[in-house]
């Protein structure tokens, strides 16, 4: 119910799913009790570019399930397209993920401003270095992997990469970097309480994520004024255009040449920086939790008026 309570919607009366193997489960459910059901998907996972089993598995399950759903919310204009041309729901609604309090992190950023001189010391990084920075957890499917090989072929010394987050592939990673040779510019120390302070001091925003459904680390960059480099996937080529940094490609054998490129035309061109930063500072407004609150209680209250309708007219 934590998702309801952001909404101010604790007391709705019918189920709410947000998870794939929860939101089967509550629906199956629904549908024997006769009952209405809304189901938030959070990014499907027959994604264009995923697994063949994800396809068939995942897709024939949702295009059933879909029949039981009187409400499908997507969070992504990709999965929102999928969702009207090819699933039977009852009704096909798009909200802009699930929000980020714009104000709050801007506010957090000028009132816990950190010095640049005590944040560098902080995590060793020399005063005129250029900072990379990734936010995620250390997994597979954030694809850090990609970074820090594209941190050595751009054979800049003076090019920095830090890392906030914590998971498996921490000591996996760590190795990799050495085998490359930049263990000394790569920063991992784990997940950060304060992350307003490491976006005010980073310079470029690195996010080559296999997949995602919206971003919420890619919106508070966006918001903190920073230019961004993506993997060109779902989620991410919805927030980022040229004017707010460069899409990648993933799965090819260009993906660290156009990644390099990216970041090189950035690191040479501070004013592009701040051009960018600005760019993505003003679009993610569209994303802001004040706008997803106003979209949702639209939607569950629509839900709940209709619904008073049937039960009037069977009484």
């Amino acid at each position: 119910m934590k998702k309801e309570r952001k909404f101010g919607l604790k007391e709705f009366p019918r189920p709410l799913c947000h998870s794939p193997i929860g939101g089967a489960l509550a629906r199956l459910a629904a549908h024997k009790a006769k009952i209405p059901v809304i189901y938030t998907a959070h990014g499907f996972h027959f994604y264009k570019g995923a697994p063949l089993k994800n396809r068939i598995l995942y897709y024939s399950v949702e295009k059933l399930l879909a029949y039981w759903t009187d409400i499908l919310i997507t969070v992504n204009q990709e999965d929102y397209r999928f969702a009207e041309r090819y699933l039977k729901a009852g009704k096909v609604f798009y909200i802009p993920g699930i929000g980020i309090d714009i104000e709050q992190l801007q506010t957090r950023m000028r009132t816990g401003s950190c010095d640049n001189m005590y944040f560098r010391r902080k995590y060793k990084i020399p005063e005129h270095a250029l900072l990379l920075l990734s936010v995620g957890e250390l997994s597979r499917r954030k694809n850090h992997r990609i970074v820090i090989a594209a941190l050595s072929a751009l054979r800049r010394k003076d090019v920095y990469y830090l890392i906030c987050g914590q998971g498996p592939l921490c000591q996996e990673l760590w190795k990799y970097a050495k085998s490359l040779g930049v263990a000394d510019r790569v920063r991992m120390p784990g997940y950060q309480e304060e992350l307003e302070q490491v976006y005010q001091n980073a310079d470029i925003f690195v996010f080559p994520s296999i997949q995602e459904g919206m971003p919420v680390a890619l919106m508070e960059a966006m918001a903190a004024g920073l230019p961004c480099v993506v993997s060109d996937i779902r989620g991410n080529r919805e927030l980022i255009a040229r004017a707010g940094g460069a899409r990648f490609g993933l799965g090819h054998p260009q993906q660290i040449k156009q990644l390099n490129r990216a970041l090189w035309q950035l690191i040479q061109d501070k004013k592009r920086r701040d051009l960018c930063g600005a760019y993505n500072r003003k679009k993610v407004e569209a994303y802001d939790l004040s706008v997803v609150l106003r979209r949702m209680k639209t939607i569950y209250a629509g839900m709940m008026s209709s619904s008073s309708v049937r039960e009037s007219k069977c009484r």
